[in-house]
């Protein structure tokens, strides 16, 4: 339908990064946080409304995350970068952008975090669309790595099938990078990747910015964290399933250092090779905040840790042999990493 080809239009007519939406109380309007170009799209939700876009506010920021006030039918907008909220008044009509802006209300949320430079610098480029130097379809690096995550699909690329890995959180002490482990360092394979997707290709200095920010990105929550108080059964079974873990019967620690990184950096034959693939060998995955990281192995044959332990015994570790309970253990302690 409409609204559907103008959030995914081309050519910079559809809205770019969309990272969030909601409904006001009513049902009349939709609002849509376009991070890509720091704007929020008011659409017309009536069923018998002229469907499509109808204004636009520049919030700047990125805007992430949206909510409407039922009593007076705000829109308020949090902006990720600039730790700031703006409200505005959903019901007007604003042609432009300057005219938006006079409605426009923003306020801090505490004090603004102060990065370096380039770090700064490289967060832009992370987030920038319709730039050719980094794609020649418009795509941003957050376009598939959204928050330097990952978007959960699986590409069909000139290597083969390939899984999105998670970025964040990920990089340090873990090359070499890539699925076939061929870049040595963030810097060659992130140059790799913006030649793979057309870009004409960034000078050092930005290349430098954009490494810097993906160095410096914040770690993802742990499924772990997520848990106010672990009963005392739970940190029992994490404990039994980190036994497992570094016990010689499965060897999932032989290949999955217990060091901080839980890589070898090494490419091995695990039997995964897919119907695309020129290469049997892949590198050993980091496992740092792998609950989060669905689905799994280079194709993303698996869609939850669980599938993933079970077909995969005999080629990578040993876990026929463990019982549910087990199993449960190893999976428990997997989601502290």
């Amino acid at each position: 339908d409409a609204p559907s080809r103008l959030l995914g239009g081309s050519s910079g007519n559809g809205c770019l990064l969309p990272r969030a939406a909601a409904y006001d109380a009513a049902g009349q309007w939709l609002a849509v946080a376009c991070e890509g170009q720091d704007q929020v799209w008011r659409m017309d939700a009536r069923p018998t409304g002229n469907a499509g876009r109808q204004a636009v506010w520049q919030v700047g920021g990125e805007p992430t995350g949206l909510a409407f006030d039922g009593g007076t039918r705000a829109l308020f907008v949090w902006s990720q970068s600039s730790h700031t909220v703006t409200s505005m008044d959903m019901d007007a009509w604003h042609p432009s952008s300057t005219q938006a802006e006079e409605t426009q209300h923003v306020v801090a949320l505490g004090p603004r975090v102060e990065v370096a430079d380039a770090v700064a610098v490289g967060r832009e480029l992370f987030h920038l669309t319709g730039d050719t130097r980094i794609s020649s379809d418009g795509r941003a690096c957050a376009s598939c790595h959204p928050d330097g995550r990952d978007d959960g699909l699986t590409w069909a690329t000139p290597d083969g099938p390939r899984q999105t890995p998670t970025l964040a959180g990920r990089l340090s002490g873990t090359a070499p990078y890539g699925w076939n482990g061929a870049r040595s360092t963030v810097k060659t394979h992130v140059t790799s990747t913006v030649k793979r997707l057309g870009g004409t290709g960034l000078d050092d200095d930005a290349m430098n910015a954009l490494v810097a920010y993906c160095m410096h990105m914040d770690e993802p929550p742990r499924a772990a964290d997520k848990e106010v108080a672990a009963p005392a059964e739970a940190d029992t079974l994490v404990a039994e399933g980190r036994d497992l873990f570094e016990s010689s019967s499965t060897g999932c620690a032989s290949c999955h250092m217990s060091d901080g990184t839980f890589t070898d950096g090494n490419r091995h034959d695990v039997k995964s090779k897919a119907k695309g693939d020129p290469h049997r060998r892949f590198d050993t995955p980091s496992l740092r905040f792998v609950s989060g990281t669905a689905p799994y192995f280079h194709d993303g044959r698996y869609t939850t840790l669980r599938a993933l332990l079970v077909g995969s015994d005999g080629t990578m570790g040993h876990t026929a042999k463990l019982s549910p309970q087990q199993l449960d253990a190893l999976e428990a302690y997997l989601k502290t990493l």
